[in-house]
């Protein structure tokens, strides 16, 4: 193929009016052999276009992702690279990667990414030598392209271990110390850009080489020490043009993205990454406990005096990438923990804490400018740095709350520190922001001693209350968070309380509030609404002012955290909120609508913050659901909002829209829903069935809660036999769908019976055929037998007369009824054996496999049994196990103090890791295991583990049936033991062909079961006798003899 052709398609690519025409050229050309290579050909041609060539290196990339092997057994076929192109680029590759301009070698990587995967070592064992050529060679221009080279090898193996990473670790046998060498003699105390950006991919190979699993073969104790002093350099070492105080924000965006920082960010993600990982005794695995006490003992001492260097620059105010801060303080916080490392970290105790924790904890001068020039984004910086728990300031909060928690002599110096500056009348505005800041990061300590517990009313009057009237914002908004971490007081004085609502629910009021502190006020009006019930009778005369309040706030900010706030107020207060539900939903989709408006690709911040809306949305359709009048003012909302979504084809929202049509639809259907129907079914026609999982709980309802309106279109019937047609009739749908179709069916068949007669058989034969073709899982080949077995149970006739080969289903049927599981599954089996059983065109098999009939259902039965009784336990809701929840709580709650020569041992999690360790390497499985979480409890008490329910139900059973209901008149019992007397009494022959074989045991099973159904029927009977209001007595004679035994077994089951 011509390059030039090639060139001009790519181009095209970059044309909004030529794209579609001309993507669709280069999928034609593709195939062709030769154009693979020619892309990598136009990439590296320095006379064509940069940005075709960045085009041609994004399509290589992708093509190489997509179609680099071939096909699978079970999958289509479909186009791969041919050999011949796949040779060229192996050869051709690192060359391309190391001679690239940088807008293209990240590409090239992600190829060499790919391609190694699944290609090295066997295929191509050629990669490492060509990077070893060009690390080897003095032309130091090189060295880029083949250390990212290395660093794309090493990242295919960051997450494996032992035999996996075999080919790795080999390959960097000869590489590493190569690496190190380059580094230590030419690198290192070269300052210039390209060397420090050739240092931080060493560093970054070497961090992924070793973050997951170090290799103790490969990295020995001799060249770890020399990777730890590279690190130690790297850190400590000082360059004026970076290491100085900043002017301004620009100057320190621009230091924060300098080689030199990024760097020493690797750097100290190293150093935190070997003590956090390997360097803890008592939270390692085995195999590194000999390592963690070697490495705790020689470099503790020296770790901690590079931090303590990083923490000084800090001090005096100079220039500290955030990254950097906050990997140093996490160091500390680990050091904490260790006797050891605290020996070291103790004299510098006072200066940690008013040197680096509480000017962190302050509010700053990048705050105050935010806050003042932009609020709703101050919003948006400082609740994204909260959810992520790793900024400096978060993680100077864990180490208070470490040393605090864990160190004896910690918490009474941290309390006079913050006594002294909210006592100081000259301590400024921001220096009682990090006081308070302070307090409230050990406020989980505190309210477990009741030497502090019993002044919180005294701390709220004297130093919170001040702060509510005071001109700074900052402040008004610390007062808020604070309050919130003290929710769960009993606040033993009332007018405190009062107080407390009294401003949070002003500041969330006030119109001239700063959003800031309204968005504060609201999530602590969250908390003490879910903690302090005293509080709902304050709020109830306001709480509609509030939600109508919190939907501006939350479409001004577009926070989705807030959207939790207002679903606790809607649930709390269902009355109040009732006449407003209207409004809110109104709200909830003009601002959804909004922030769909606002931008043409959703971003993973705007999609969370819509998905909460939509939560939101629903949550207030579930809350009103007991006021009809609230549902259909909400309703038309929903509506609206779910056509939008279908009709777009926005399908980061199917699953929230199908979850609201479920919810709308679970009591009555509404004209309008079923036009929505109409749109559901389109969407698995216009998108295909990969949201068929998440459509099942909408299809579930359409045809059960109004099912004479479903069959009143035939139609309906039609799409439904559409759609599971689809799903089983597709090639590779996958056979969790297929399990969803085929209960779709059952579904259909237990609800509508004979009104459905006609598309029985169409029905039946498309499981039948799935049954026909391969299965790899036991759920789905359950699945299957159940909806012929419900079918059997229907319509014994026509099921009979649609299956071919009924002798083959009966021992299907009888050899997988241990597959049967939960409720509804092992009911309708039994009542399909029992149709069976009485038919007069009684299979054949049935005779032949006449010993197994028995012994399957009284499993069935014994399962039935314990699943019952699991039932009924989980449905008890006793005041027992909520206490036992609360003594559990406060026992994780206890606080253990270390004296200075103690560790922190965490055993639970040694011993964890070490048992699974064992347990995925004395695996027999034949497919490689990466990872496998085992619960040790269900280990150790295996012998009972079919005593828990919950771990045999199944995850279709949440879709009920008439079978399934609280007072069905079907019950298995009853007719077992009707269709055993039957046989006993009419077909004595077949009785006792059936029961000569059963063992002792094995009748007195029979035997329970029967009594079984005689208790479930005298109780049935006694639930309508209570329903009709009690017996009627009526004049009747005596009889002279009462026959008790009408729960005894027939006599030959004696």
């Amino acid at each position: 193929m011509d390059n030039r052709k090639i060139a001009e398609f790519l181009k095209g690519t970059i044309d909004p009016n030529q794209r579609v025409a001309a993507e669709e050229q280069l999928k034609q050309v593709e195939k062709i052999i030769g154009v693979a290579p020619s892309l990598l050909q136009i990439v590296m041609s320095s006379d064509v276009e940069m940005p075709v060539r960045q085009a041609g290196a994004i399509y290589l990339k992708n093509m190489i992702h997509n179609s680099w092997t071939e096909a699978g057994e079970e999958e289509e076929p479909r186009f791969h690279i041919h050999e011949q192109d796949r040779g060229i680029l192996r050869d051709q590759l690192v060359d391309a990667v190391v001679h690239a301009p940088p807008p293209l070698r990240s590409q090239l990587c992600v190829c060499i990414g790919v391609i190694s995967k699944v290609d090295f070592p066997g295929r191509w064992s050629s990669l490492v030598d060509k990077i070893c050529v060009y690390l080897q060679s003095p032309e130091v221009a090189g060295w880029h392209g083949a250390l990212s080279s290395l660093l794309a090898l090493v990242k295919c193996f960051e997450y494996t271990k032992g035999d996996e990473r075999a080919p790795m670790d080999e390959a960097m046998n000869l590489l590493l110390p190569m690496v190190q060498s380059i580094m230590v003699n030419t690198l290192l105390n070269d300052y210039s850009i390209p060397a420090l950006a050739m240092q931080r991919l060493i560093l970054k190979t070497f961090f992924a080489l070793t973050q997951h699993h170090l290799p103790l073969n490969l990295v020995t104790q001799e060249r770890f020490s020399q990777w730890m002093e590279i690190v130690r350099v790297v850190l400590d070492r000082k360059n004026p043009e970076y290491d100085k105080k900043v002017e301004d924000e620009d100057e320190r965006e621009e230091l924060e993205q300098s080689e030199w920082w990024k760097t020493k960010k690797w750097a100290i993600r190293i150093l935190l990454r070997m003590f956090e990982r390997y360097g803890s005794p008592g939270s390692v695995t085995k195999e590194y406990k000999t390592f963690a006490t070697w490495y705790l003992n020689a470099f503790s001492h020296g770790a901690l005096q590079v931090i303590f260097t990083i923490m000084d620059s800090y001090r005096k105010g100079d220039f500290v990438a955030n990254k950097v801060l906050r990997d140093g303080i996490l160091y500390l916080k680990n050091g904490v923990s260790h006797a050891y490392a605290w020996k070291f970290v103790k004299p510098h105790c006072n200066i940690i804490l008013a040197d680096i924790i509480f000017p962190l904890m302050c509010h700053s001068e990048s705050d105050d400018k935010l806050w003042k020039d932009d609020p709703i984004e101050y919003v948006r910086v400082k609740y994204a740095e909260i959810l992520e728990e790793d900024s400096p300031v978060s993680c100077s909060e864990q180490l208070v709350n470490a040393m605090c928690k864990k160190r004896k002599g910690v918490m009474p110096k941290c309390l006079q520190m913050i006594n002294q500056i909210l006592n100081d009348p000259n301590s400024t505005p921001r220096q009682r922001d990090g006081a308070l800041h302070m307090v409230g990061s050990i406020t989980d300590i505190l309210l477990k001693k009741d030497q502090f517990k019993d002044q919180f009313d005294d701390v709220v009057v004297q130093y919170v209350f001040p702060t509510v009237g005071q001109p700074f914002g900052f402040l008004r908004a610390r007062a808020a968070w604070l309050l919130a971490k003290l929710s769960g007081l009993r606040f033993p004085r009332d007018e405190i309380l009062q107080q407390i609502m009294r401003f949070l629910v002003s500041a969330v009021l006030s119109k001239d509030e700063d959003m800031p502190v309204k968005v504060e006020a609201a999530f602590a009006l969250e908390m003490f609404v879910v903690d302090q019930h005293r509080c709902h009778s304050i709020i109830q005369p306001q709480v509609r002012e509030l939600v109508v309040e919190l939907l501006q706030i939350i479409r001004a900010t577009e926070n989705d955290e807030l959207t939790n706030v207002l679903q606790k107020l809607v649930c709390n207060f269902v009355q109040d909120v009732a006449p407003i539900a209207h409004d809110i939903s109104m709200h909830l989709a003009h601002t959804f609508q909004q922030i769909m408006d606002g931008a043409s690709d959703l971003d993973g911040e705007k999609t969370v913050v819509a998905m909460g809306l939509l939560n939101t949305l629903e949550t207030v359709l579930v809350v009103m659901e007991d006021i009809p009048e609230a549902v259909l003012a909400v309703e038309p909302v929903v509506l609206q909002v779910v056509t939008f979504i279908l009709d777009k084809s926005i399908m980061e929202f199917y699953e929230e829209a199908f979850s609201m049509i479920s919810s709308l639809i679970e009591k009555q259907i509404s004209p309008a829903m079923w036009s929505v129907f109409e749109g559901t079914y389109r969407v698995i026609e216009r998108d295909g069935f990969e949201y068929f999982v998440e459509m099942m709980p909408c299809l579930h309802n359409y045809i059960t809660v109004d099912t004479d309106a479903f069959l009143s279109d035939s139609n309906r019937v039609l799409a439904i036999c559409n759609i599971v047609k689809q799903v089983l009739l597709d090639a590779s749908p996958g056979e969790v769908l297929e399990c969803h179709a085929a209960k779709l069916i059952e579904v259909l068949i237990l609800q509508c019976r004979e009104r459905i007669a006609p598309s029985l058989p169409g029905l039946l034969q498309l499981v039948l055929e799935r049954l026909a073709r391969p299965i790899s899982t036991s759920e789905l080949r359950t699945m299957c037998l159940q909806v012929v077995v419900a079918a059997l149970y229907v319509d014994f006739q026509v099921t009979a007369s649609v299956i071919s080969n009924m002798e083959a289903f009966v021992k299907q049927l009888l050899s997988d009824t241990d597959c049967f599981l939960g409720l509804h599954d092992r009911k309708i089996c039994v009542l399909g054996l029992c149709t069976l059983l009485q038919s007069n065109a009684r299979p054949t098999a049935l005779q032949e496999c006449s010993r197994e009939i028995l012994p399957s259902l009284i499993l069935l039965f014994d399962g039935l049994k314990r699943a019952y009784a699991a039932k009924a336990l989980e449905n008890a809701e006793t005041d027992s196990e909520e206490e036992e929840e609360e003594e559990e709580d406060c026992r994780a709650l206890e606080v253990e103090i270390l004296d200075t020569d103690e560790d922190e041992i965490d055993e639970d999690s040694t011993q964890y890791l070490e048992q699974l360790e064992r347990r995925i390497h004395a695996s027999k499985s034949p497919l490689p295991i990466r990872t496998e979480i085992i619960d040790d409890e269900e280990d150790e008490d295996s012998e009972d583990s079919d005593s828990d329910y919950s771990g045999e139900e199944t995850a279709l059973e949440c879709y009920l049936t008439p079978l399934d209901v609280e007072e069905c008149p079907v019950d298995e019992y009853i007719i077992f033991k009707d269709v055993m007397l039957n046989l006993q009494m009419h077909d004595p022959n077949f009785y006792a062909t059936i029961t000569n074989g059963l063992n002792e045991e094995q009748r007195k099973s029979i035997q329970e079961i029967f009594t079984l159904a005689d208790q479930r029927k005298a109780a049935a009977e006694s639930k309508e006798i209570q329903k009709r209001g009690g017996y009627e007595f009526q004049q009747q004679a005596v009889p002279a003899t009462f026959n008790f035994g009408s729960g005894v077994p027939p006599s030959s089951l004696r």
